[in-house]
């Protein structure tokens, strides 16, 4: 769900849920060529076997960008 909060004078404040967000900010990355992606902070993520992972996340993105551009290689 995307909740919306505050009015058009102060702010907007989206949530997203944090293994979608960082799916679509990898998939950004990707399709715009930049060389690779930043995580601040991986010590309060969950094990990578768990779905919820956000570096398993990011590997699916990854993934997911190589295999749709038809070569199965990175640029």
């Amino acid at each position: 769900d995307i909740t919306l909060s505050g009015d058009h004078r102060n702010y907007i404040s989206v949530n997203v849920p944090k293994d979608i967000a960082i799916y679509n900010k990898t998939k950004y990355a990707c399709e715009n060529g930049y060389a690779g992606i930043m995580s601040w902070d991986l010590a309060n993520d969950v094990d990578v076997t768990n779905d919820k992972s956000l570096l398993k996340t990011v590997q699916k993105a990854i993934e997911d960008y190589i295999f749709s551009s038809g070569t199965g290689e990175t640029e």
